[in-house]
């Protein structure tokens, strides 16, 4: 259930409207973003204010994918979708051809000015972060933080690719927040970022006027038999002609200058002959995917030790002495004819999934990483911690008769740095802990809870530190990976949950986390049972610090629900006016 609907109050408290909007609270509070660092961080821990720029970030992706749920223009362009997924996943195919084409001139101009001034290094920390006028479009970015989200494959397409500037550029979350506004969540370029986008791409920054303002989207491919390039739209608005179309799951087009059908299968193994003919032809040193990071995250180049690389060494031997000719698509037609004559081996099935549903060049298919991570966007939107008053700070409750909003900064919670007390901050205390498990229990599977999810999330958009956040707390390279079944997550939570209360001394793993629970524990009132303790404003009449943390939880609902309708916002007085009423 949202924060904002279980409201169920006998007597809830009444808040004025304010008469302008320096009269309303600052929500977020602005210090959320300035209380610890933006900049990338030697340590690898992500800062309490570079987690609050990942939830503005996350907000900003679910309002793009409301904007296309509501643009009903693309039902000319896609077609009919009642269900509204097809327009969605369509959009994301976009965005990854988009992202295509930053990735690789980003790349090209970090290197040219790494080699001439002193480029993007952070004075001091060594950690490089990508400058403020190559910030991508929202899409754009949108499809780099999912990549980056599955850390060895981003780290091995980066080395395969010879993308070795991104591999160590770390998410600017400084010029992420400027490019947010605050209020509708509304993502803007710059116009030194706007203007170098348009130059590399001639494309326009917003992926919908790009849509709707050109002809229907469509992607090339290569026939598998012939090399001839086939142009097909993203999506056939027709049904009868749906599967002609890209996203669709039986996808199929038939070459005209060969006549074979083309399949997503037909792709992929197509993808997996080229490579293995690249591994023979290439020379010792070429490797195949998955081939060029250790379980230590080190490459290839620079190993943790000997013999750390024996195990994907003998991968690559391996298909060098199976195949003596690279496979044609007469002699291996299909992905599996491939690899039965590879037989097994340890790494074979991380190589295999590099390519079952990949057809494109990376060994990730980045849409689905981007529909998976929809979830996450998803659950992140529906807890809204970023509008919670538990974010960060806290009210003095024993002195509350002197507490008086502050004009100058519109804050309606008082913060004294360095105590960042809040959500935010348990969060990466769990964290903390959570990585630490790694080392105490190797071999088994640890799931993280939301919370701490989040903030996993943010540590691998600043690539260098994770490894080495990595290495130095969990002694290896731990991937993050989000495609586990349900069974393998329901397990791993059970073994996780009592992993972490052993190694707290009791701390409660699986909490709530809703914005009454979160507020009470800044408060330092115990929550007391979950939402249901909350339901009735009677229930807490007889605990003063009770009834003051509900008032304040009900005031940042309340203002949530007028922001949300477009209303004016709440008298920030009013808060305190009702704090202060017996």
């Amino acid at each position: 259930m949202s924060p904002l609907h279980f409201r169920e109050s006998t007597t809830p408290p009444v808040f004025p409207p304010a008469a302008t909007k320096k009269d309303t609270p600052a929500i977020p509070d602005p210090q959320v973003f300035t209380i610890t660092t933006l900049q990338p961080v030697e340590s690898g821990l992500p800062t309490v204010s570079q987690c609050a720029v990942h939830l503005e970030l996350l907000e900003a992706f679910a309002r793009l994918r409301h904007q296309v749920d509501k643009e009903e223009a693309f039902s000319e362009i896609f077609g009919e979708d009642p269900e509204k997924n097809l327009w969605w996943r369509a959009v994301v195919e976009v965005a990854v051809g988009r992202f295509g084409i930053w990735w690789q001139a980003v790349n090209g101009e970090l290197k040219a000015r790494e080699e001439g001034e002193a480029g993007m290094s952070n004075k001091g920390s060594g950690v490089k972060m990508l400058p403020r006028d190559l910030l991508p479009p929202l899409d754009v970015l949108m499809v780099w933080h999912s990549y980056m989200l599955n850390p060895r494959r981003y780290n091995e397409d980066c080395i395969w690719f010879g993308m070795c500037e991104m591999m160590n550029v770390a998410l600017p979350y400084e010029y992420i927040h400027e490019a947010i506004d605050e209020d509708k969540w509304d993502y803007k370029l710059s116009g030194h970022a706007t203007r170098y986008w348009e130059k590399i791409s001639r494309q326009a920054p917003d992926i919908l006027e790009e849509i709707l303002w050109k002809s229907p989207p469509k992607k090339f491919v290569e026939c598998p038999a012939c090399a001839r390039e086939i142009d097909v739209f993203i999506c056939e608005v027709e049904l009868e002609k749906r599967k002609r179309g890209w996203i669709s799951e039986e996808f199929a087009v038939h070459c005209e200058g060969c006549g074979m059908g083309i399949t997503m299968e037909s792709l992929c193994a197509g993808k997996f002959r080229k490579d293995i003919k690249s591994l023979i032809e290439g020379g010792e040193d070429l490797r195949m995917r998955i081939t060029s990071l250790d379980l230590q995250g080190a490459t290839y180049l620079h190993p943790s030790s000997p013999t750390s690389f024996d195990v994907l060494n003998s991968l690559n031997t391996l298909i060098r002495t199976t195949f003596p000719e690279p496979p044609t698509i007469q002699s291996h037609p299909t992905l599996a004819s491939i690899i039965a004559q590879l037989g097994t081996h340890p790494i074979l099935p991380l190589l295999q999934s590099c390519y079952v549903e990949t057809p494109t060049p990376y060994s990730l298919n980045l849409s689905l990483a981007v529909l998976r991570q929809g979830s996450f966007v998803d659950k992140m939107h529906h807890h809204l911690w970023i509008r919670s008053p538990a974010l960060m700070g806290r009210l003095p409750l024993d002195s509350i008769s002197l507490v008086r909003a502050r004009p100058e900064t519109r804050s309606v919670v008082l913060i004294n740095p360095p105590d960042t007390s809040g959500f935010l901050q348990r969060a990466v205390n769990r964290y903390e802990t959570y990585f630490s498990l790694f080392k105490l229990h190797p071999g088994k599977i640890l799931v993280p809870t939301i919370d701490i999810d989040l903030v996993w999330h943010s540590a691998l958009l600043t690539p260098v530190t994770y490894r080495e956040y990595c290495k130095n707390v969990a002694g290896r390279f731990i991937d993050h990976n989000d495609k586990l079944s349900e069974d393998t997550l329901d397990d791993g939570v059970e073994y996780t949950s009592a992993a972490f209360e052993e190694a707290t001394g009791g701390e409660e793993y699986r909490k709530c986390l809703c914005w009454n629970c979160e507020t009470s524990l800044n408060e330092k009132v115990k929550p007391g049972g979950g939402k249901e303790r909350w339901k009735f404003w009677e229930k807490v009449a007889g605990n003063e610090k009770e009834r003051l943390v509900r008032v304040r939880v009900e005031y940042y609902r309340a203002a949530e629900k007028r922001r949300r309708s477009g209303m004016a916002g709440l008298e920030r007085e009013g808060l305190f006016a009702a704090m202060k009423k017996k």
